[in-house]
């Protein structure tokens, strides 16, 4: 019983290619034609169809596939692309939903496939796997589709070989030698070079003969180590066991040094690096803590704390007399007791105040002589003084108050103000030379305390026990009275003389200490020469020689364990350039019969559809000359190549290459009937065909023979024809199509015919 057969019921799409926002068609069964003006759309919803079923693009010459889109580009990044494809099952009710959605951004088909069919909804690869098998499609194959579109048609027109081949293997889905190839041919190529690397690795770099050659300079520069520990003193036979001579060597050191008995009793149970370290940290404490070492360091401190303090000295000595002069010039200035001038302050401030009661008095005494003087002017008439009443003259009181007023007050006034001027000076001379002491005495005293604190240094290295001649300490701290120190010219030399005196004798006694210092470091460079470089040279001794020896011993003892991984990666390195040889060679065996299985495949799948093919270009061409058509296929360039030939039955010498020897209406006719038989196959359930565009180039006699032939298909139970040709569509509607009329188009849009 033949399996039903399914037909397109309706198709949506949404923002794909041409199409602005969302159309949708309706078809029924038999042949139908939309004709429709260029520029419409007819591409873009064959095209839908196509990836709506597969979900490929097909290799069209025109797309590139990495930058390619579907998406309409009216709407660009806001673009809703999606394809609904609504198929009926013959002869019943079923129906096969399948919408596919473009994600540009995510290629994803868990999320852009989805298939509702019988009740059931899936998604995904499992909603790809089930067309396949529903519809009895080849994956990643156009073979048997169903759909035809008018690039692929142009491509075979043009009668090149390469464009014919590239249409033929994309519809028959001829994909695993064209990708297999370059990947089996780099494989090889890697192979043959791994084996290259081997051979000349294995020429400069033989694992057993560097294992040769590392042993050679091992043992070569073991005898020229030993050589040199000959010279430097060992005997042979102590060469022949190094480790236990090294041991004694070093134990011998730890008994010449006197070390106590646990350290040299411990020594043999160390490492000969731990012995060395140890034994060298333990000379170094004897060489800190001997006492002759001792005596030198002590020297050497006390003679620099000298030199330091003595140097010190200079620098306050120096102070001191600059600032002794500067005591002297001032004592020559004037007064520098500072007593005597706060009394000579106080002294003009009792001249001051008492001036001011008494001029306070004279101002009050004028004001009213100056109003008896008005009065006595305003009574001419007077007889007898008006504060007393005795008897007096007017004119004679008048003089006397004029008197008064002009000249006893006025001169005491005056002097007053003299003295005063007088006095506020005195006072502002004794403030300002007061404040001049104050600050020298400032300076006094900070002179005075550095003077102090040398004192005070010398004195503790003076009580310091050892070698001090005595003299150094001297009575500077006695001395140091400020208050005197500071008009006393006597107290002033005295410092500067014991300061002087202190300070030769710091001299005397670092001139003493550092002959000491020679005499201890004579002694303690006895000490080192006698007994502590010794013991630094045999120690020295092992470990620039013997322990060079004892680790050449070492290494080549662990080199000689290497011997056997040496000779198994000789063998395997052997191995593996045998492996890639042969691995190169079964390469060169697949891709040769991948090549010929590919051949078989593209040969057995054309020759299948002959009859179709053939019957399809007799019935449109109608040559008479060349009735049939022949596939010639071969494998060039990793690729299966395609040579489309016509043929005659009458005479076998026409036949020859259909670019030749047929016309542009022939090779349209003989184009579309290759790919009529390719999209139609045997295999599938489809009962449909989409042809876009498919009678261009074909004079209006091809037209109807192709319209003739279409509508006799009975193998197909829905055919869908999309032409911009009047002329074919009135043919095919002539032959019994079902004629539908698209109107104009614009931005995307059809507008209604």
């Amino acid at each position: 019983m033949t399996a039903p057969v399914w037909t397109i019921s309706k198709v949506t799409v949404s923002d794909f290619l041409g199409f602005q926002g969302s159309r949708k068609f309706s078809f029924d069964a038999g042949v139908q034609v939309i004709e429709a003006p260029n520029h419409t759309g007819k591409t873009s919803l064959t095209l839908a169809i196509l990836w709506c079923l597969t979900g490929e693009v097909p290799g069209l010459a025109r797309i590139n596939k990495k930058s390619f889109r579907l998406f309409n580009k009216h709407k660009g990044d806001n673009a809703d692309t999606w394809v609904e494809l609504l198929l009926k099952q013959e002869g019943g009710s079923t129906e096969l939903r399948i919408t596919r959605q473009y994600i540009k951004a995510i290629p994803d088909l868990e999320r852009d496939l989805s298939v509702e069919y019988d009740g059931q909804a899936m998604t995904g690869q499992e909603a790809q796997g089930f067309i396949l098998q529903q519809l009895q499609l080849k994956p990643h194959s156009l073979e048997g589709c169903g759909v035809v579109l008018q690039d692929q048609r142009l491509q075979l027109i043009n009668g090149k070989s390469s464009a014919i081949s590239d249409v033929i293997n994309d519809m028959l889905g001829l994909y695993t030698l064209s990708q297999l190839a370059p990947v089996l041919d780099e494989q090889g190529k890697a192979a043959k070079d791994l084996g290259k690397e081997i051979k000349n690795f294995m020429e400069v770099a033989d694992p057993l003969v560097r294992w040769t050659e590392k042993q050679e300079s091992l043992q070569a520069d073991l005898q020229k180590t030993e050589n040199a520990a000959l010279e430097a003193g060992f005997a042979a036979e102590e060469l022949e066991a190094p480790n236990d001579t090294a041991t004694k060597q070093l134990c011998e050191v730890a008994m010449d040094l006197q070390l106590d008995d646990d350290f040299r009793k411990a020594l043999p149970e160390l490492g000969h690096d731990e012995q060395v370290e140890l034994l060298r940290k333990e000379l170094a404490g004897l060489r800190t803590s001997s006492p002759a070492m001792r005596e030198v360091n002590e020297l050497d401190r006390r003679s620099r704390l000298l030199q330091e303090a003595a140097k010190q000295g200079e620098h306050v000595n120096e102070s001191l007399r600059e600032h002794l002069e500067g005591l002297t010039t001032e004592s020559n200035r004037g007064e520098m007791d500072r007593a005597t001038l706060g009394r000579d302050i106080a002294a003009c401030d009792t001249v001051l105040q008492r001036n001011a009661a008494r001029q306070e008095e004279l101002s009050g005494e004028q004001e009213f002589a100056q109003a008896a003087y008005k009065h006595l002017l305003a009574h001419r008439e007077l007889t007898e003084c008006p504060l007393c009443g005795a008897a007096a003259e007017l004119q004679e009181l008048i003089d006397k108050t004029t008197e008064r007023i002009e000249s006893s007050i006025a001169e005491e006034l005056q002097r007053i103000n003299a003295e005063e001027k007088e006095k506020t000076g005195e006072k502002q001379a004794a403030e300002k030379r007061l404040e001049q002491l104050e600050q020298l005495d400032e300076e006094h005293r900070l002179v005075l305390s550095k003077v102090e604190a040398l004192s005070k240094e010398l004195d503790a290295l003076a009580s310091e026990p050892g070698p001090v001649p005595a003299g150094l300490g001297t009575p500077i701290a006695e001395l140091l009275d400020p208050k005197k120190l500071f008009t006393d010219s006597a107290a002033q030399q005295a410092l500067v003389t014991a300061i002087d005196s202190a300070l030769k004798s710091t001299a005397a006694v670092v001139i003493v200490l550092q002959d000491l210092h020679k005499t201890k470091l004579d002694e303690k460079n006895r000490v080192e020469a006698e007994q502590y470089q010794p013991a630094d040279k045999r120690i020295n001794r092992v470990q620039d020689h013997l322990r060079k020896v004892i680790d050449l011993h070492g290494r080549i003892e662990e080199h000689g364990q290497l011997r056997e991984k040496a000779e198994s990666d000789q063998s395997d390195l052997n191995k593996l350039l045998n492996e890639s040889k042969d691995f190169t060679s079964r390469l060169k065996k697949i891709t040769k019969e991948l090549n010929e299985h590919e051949l078989q495949a593209a040969s057995a799948a054309i020759n299948q559809q002959m009859p179709t093919i053939t019957e399809v270009f007799q019935g449109v061409a109608q040559n008479p000359d060349y009735d049939g058509l022949e596939v010639k296929t071969k494998v060039s360039r990793d690729k299966v190549q395609y040579e489309l030939m016509a043929t005659s039955s009458q005479m076998g010498n026409l036949n020859d290459d259909v670019g030749h020897v047929l016309s542009e209406g022939d090779l349209s006719a003989a184009g579309i009937a290759l790919l009529l038989g390719l999209a139609m196959g045997k295999q599938h359930r489809l009962g449909f065909m989409v042809l876009d565009d498919p009678a261009q180039g074909m004079d209006p006699t091809l037209q109807e023979n192709f319209a003739s032939v279409l509508c006799k298909m009975t193998d197909l139970k829905q055919v869908l024809v999309l032409t911009h040709q009047p002329d074919f569509a009135a043919s095919l509607a002539k032959a019994g199509a079902k004629r539908i009329l698209w109107g104009r188009w614009k931005g995307g849009r059809i507008e209604e015919a």
